[in-house]
């Protein structure tokens, strides 16, 4: 496999990568991807053990659990979400994971995407 180093961070990626947008879903990602969830999940440890990157799709749903969203702040004022509510998102649940995002990001002086972020790395997903 061949590594290339990503940008100036001294982490090595593979040069191939494997895009997650279509892996799964069910409602309107079935209309863009119809791959079964039960296939996607054998992909990913074949992707780790033969060292292709994965390239997840909009982890922290596209912006809306960023920190820059809550019950009380609807609209960034700087954000394509703010018009343009893509991908559909179910607020309430988001809202919910957010307010703890929210409080863990606190205790650890660090930023809600951060913490959205750190917790997909350590789940491997």
């Amino acid at each position: 496999m061949n590594y290339k180093q990503l940008g100036n961070t001294g982490t090595l990626v593979s040069k191939l990568c494997l895009g997650t947008m279509t892996f799964g879903g069910k409602g309107f990602w079935e209309a863009i991807g119809r791959m079964p969830q039960e296939e996607v999940t054998e992909l990913i440890p074949l992707a780790e053990s033969e060292g292709l990157a994965l390239m997840p799709w909009s982890p922290l749903a596209g912006g809306f659990i960023s920190g820059k969203y809550s019950r009380t702040t609807q609209k960034a004022g700087n954000s394509r979400r703010d018009e343009f509510d893509f991908p559909p998102v179910n607020k309430e649940r988001a809202y919910d994971i957010i307010d703890v995002l929210a409080e863990i990001a606190k205790e650890h002086n660090a930023s809600v995407a951060r913490i959205a972020l750190a917790w997909m790395l350590e789940k491997n997903l």
